[in-house]
């Protein structure tokens, strides 16, 4: 099963690749900010990040943005 998705998204003409693509790129965009932020500011809690990305998700995802 694998190797048929590896050969269906390596198809010139299959779009699988690119909606993976712009699936992880969502992902990326989403918790990178909250990930830097947990790293580097001391004051980075649970309750901060679980609103960052609440309001952040919904903006990266909609189709005014």
């Amino acid at each position: 099963m694998a190797l048929l998705g590896v050969v269906i998204a390596w198809d010139g003409n299959s779009v699988i690749f690119t909606i993976v693509s712009f699936t992880w790129a969502g992902f990326v965009t989403t918790f990178a900010s909250i990930m830097l932020l947990s790293l580097f500011w001391k004051r980075t809690n649970r309750a901060g990040a679980a609103a960052g990305i609440c309001y952040n998700c919904p903006r990266r995802y909609s189709a005014s943005a």
